[in-house]
């Protein structure tokens, strides 16, 4: 049975906040270029940014100062993730996969067989150094020797797919965009079942373990009738829902937790802080002058960074 818990949220401060109930600080680090779209650390100090035209930079001082690194394609890239300091893969439009050795400095690409126009997201490792990435024609490929070699693993008979977790295998999960079921594997990736989502139309989704998992809501297709988005959470693995809480607003982006109880989301310009697993939300900063959010990454507890579509870099400190 689902009750719905109304919350209050504390006003935004737009550009730095430091309080003793929201745990820590928010402060504009640095300024990228726009057409920037995700961003990913290794640890606190190396850090990547991808975006449109084939940009990639790379910080070496915890995303204070950024420089410019050649990923020789023009095609827009949507996902990086980095195994070591040293070899990394990023991901985009046009089957793009490309990969380094040497933290960056050179770029090579790799051609993956795969359907025309693909997109390839979602790029991570399971706890044995498998790789992993999905295309938007539900394609699940991997590498199990660095990704010198890629093979599809699955494929599903459905377009639309964005989300790909194997980091808990062999349970392992994967989602469309605006989709209302979720798909879950417990062998690995050799067969899949499918579970409804809470919500008829899905925006989010993040697992934090094999269990625990948080998604949010997109009214889009039916703003007319909605004023609020609400949060839900599994503890079963996607099985069973429970409503958490609910927010302001047709639709809630970037969904994170660093741990069962703190956990992060943002709402076009806003970033909202739980502490208790997403029953109550304090707003804990808002970037109005400095364009949207287009991406929240958290390395640990201590350290996180937010990326604005006009291309700041975010850093949130712990106290």
């Amino acid at each position: 049975m689902f009750c719905l818990i109304f919350i209050s949220i504390i006003g935004c401060n737009k550009n730095s906040l430091s309080n003793n109930l929201q745990n820590g600080s928010w402060n504009i680090i640095s300024d990228l270029s726009e057409g920037m779209n995700t961003i990913f650390f290794i640890d606190s100090k190396n850090g990547w940014a991808v975006g449109d035209n084939g940009k990639i930079k790379v910080t070496r001082n915890g995303g204070f100062r950024w420089s410019n690194q050649n990923s020789l394609t023009d095609n827009r890239l949507v996902s990086v993730y980095f195994v070591d300091n040293q070899t990394g893969f990023a991901s985009g439009f046009n089957n793009t996969l490309i990969y380094t050795k040497n933290k960056g400095d050179t770029w090579e690409s790799i051609t993956v067989a795969s359907d025309s126009a693909s997109i390839y997201s979602s790029l991570h490792s399971d706890n044995d150094n498998n790789l992993y990435f999905i295309s938007n024609y539900g394609e699940i490929f991997y590498s199990n020797d660095l990704g010198n070699n890629w093979n599809c693993k699955y494929t599903f008979d459905n377009w639309g797919y964005y989300y790909l977790d194997f980091s808990n295998n062999p349970t392992d999960y994967a989602m469309r965009f605006m989709g209302n079921t979720l798909n879950k594997t417990i062998d690995g990736g050799n067969s899949w079942n499918t579970y409804p989502t809470p919500s008829q139309w899905t925006e989010e989704i993040f697992f934090l373990n094999k269990d625990y998992g948080w998604v949010t809501e997109n009214w889009g297709p039916s703003s007319m009738i909605h004023d609020s988005v609400t949060i839900y959470m599994t503890t079963n693995g996607g099985e069973t829902w429970v409503r958490q809480s609910s927010l302001p607003g047709l639709t809630l982006d970037n969904i994170v937790f660093v741990d069962s109880l703190e956990g992060w989301v943002s709402r076009i310009t806003k970033i909202y802080y739980t502490s208790n697993s997403g029953k109550s939300w304090i707003c804990q900063f808002e970037t109005e002058d400095i364009g949207f959010i287009k991406d929240i990454f958290f390395l640990d507890t201590r350290n996180g960074w937010v990326l604005t579509s006009q291309g700041k870099i975010i850093k949130y400190v712990a106290k």
